[in-house]
């Protein structure tokens, strides 16, 4: 005769099997929350960080964006007593404006009369009876220089090697017109790229607009 099959019942788990399961899942939970807890204080930072990026470049635009319409305002100024003491065929008169201007901004690396022709007419930069050179002799200066011809009032050009200062510089040009739109004359004034140049410290409303310029040519 054989032997009635008994099933076996399968054996509970111990207390200790039972503590050990709690132990992980209770670590794993944890290590959850953790990395829960990591990445949201870290994308609350990243979203700080962002804010606090957004209102300084805004502050930096709003600053530069002053300072460039106060410096167009100066240069009209500067072009209208050019054109009433008719300085385009006094080469002393004109130096003696292109002085008083670069007095009243420190901050600028001097200022130059360029004609049409791109011919230099009087420059703060070159001593009194220097030669004064063509800007179209330079290449690099070519194209800003011919783009300038076709706009009116300031013109914000890009950073380039200086043509009388050996020093990198941020070109800003104003385009003076007569009454039937013909190019009268070019002011060109500029600020310098690095502190150590030849053109002096840079102001810290330069440095602001140096820094805008860079967010707008990214």
């Amino acid at each position: 005769m054989t032997k009635p099959h008994t099933e076996t019942s399968p054996k509970s788990p111990s207390l200790i099997q039972l503590g050990r399961r709690s132990v992980l899942v209770l670590g794993l939970l944890s290590l959850l929350l953790i990395g829960l807890w990591m990445w949201l204080s870290w994308n609350n930072l990243r979203q700080l960080q962002l804010q606090r990026m957004t209102i300084a470049v805004s502050l930096a635009a709003n600053h530069s964006q002053s300072y460039f319409e106060t410096v167009g305002s100066h240069l009209d100024a500067l072009a209208t007593f050019i054109i009433q003491r008719d300085a385009l065929r006094q080469p002393q008169v004109a130096s003696t404006l292109l002085q008083e201007f670069k007095a009243k901004h420190p901050d600028l690396g001097g200022v130059t009369l360029i004609d049409p022709s791109g011919q230099m007419l009087a420059s703060t930069a070159l001593k009194p009876g220097a030669r004064l050179p063509n800007v179209m002799e330079n290449p690099e200066w070519q194209a800003d220089f011919r783009q300038n011809l076709q706009s009116t009032g300031l013109s914000l050009n890009k950073p380039q090697r200086g043509y009388l200062l050996d020093a990198w510089l941020m070109p800003l040009r104003y385009t003076a017109r007569d009454a039937q739109g013909r190019v009268q004359f070019l002011i060109q004034t500029r600020f310098c790229w690095n502190a150590s140049s030849p053109c002096g410290p840079i102001s810290a409303c330069s440095r602001a607009c140096k820094s805008a310029c860079c967010a707008r040519m990214a």
